[in-house]
């Protein structure tokens, strides 16, 4: 596992020199924003390494009152395939997901571990490029549970954005 996470951090790395060569003089390259969702909060940075191609992090806390708990963290690297709207992403990070389930034991049931999390949605500019936008899209969390060596997939995770860029 150690391994497979080295690997993706230095294929990040090298993705990240290729594709800061190509750079439009008044492109806005760093994207903040808000994140709100039915039982979702979160906020996110996004640095364009490229016409197409993104790196950020970004974090949440995706509650359901007492019942439903998740937090997470992720390095997030997305792909514009049609420009700057439309985008495919995937995360990876840590997560911490918890319901008052018990199992046979009497464990209260809970998902601590590294993650994937693959995403997509829209990133929808107003006015000039690079002001105001919104961002609305649906994640889907999958948490490598270390006790019991498995991926659990919690719920899909609709998110709507709002910020700007600098």
């Amino acid at each position: 596992m150690k391994r497979f996470i080295f690997f993706i951090v230095l294929l990040l790395v090298i993705t990240a020199g290729i594709f800061t060569q190509e750079k439009a003089d008044d492109a806005k390259n760093n994207w903040i924003s808000g994140e709100l969702g039915f039982i979702y909060l979160g906020v996110r940075y996004e640095r364009m390494l490229g016409p197409k191609l993104s790196l950020g992090l970004t974090a949440y806390i995706s509650a359901l009152l007492f019942y439903f708990n998740e937090r997470g963290v992720d390095a997030v690297l997305r792909f514009y395939p049609l420009g700057k709207t439309f985008f495919i992403g995937i995360g990876m990070g840590y997560h911490i997901t918890a319901m008052p389930i018990t199992d046979e034991y009497g464990v209260p049931w809970s998902a601590i571990g590294p993650s994937i999390t693959p995403e997509l949605g829209w990133r929808i500019d107003f006015g000039k490029p690079g002001g105001f936008y919104i961002q609305p899209g649906i994640k889907l969390p999958l948490t490598f549970e270390l006790t019991d060596k498995r991926f659990y997939g919690t719920t899909f995770i609709p998110f709507f954005g709002m910020g700007g860029s600098f």
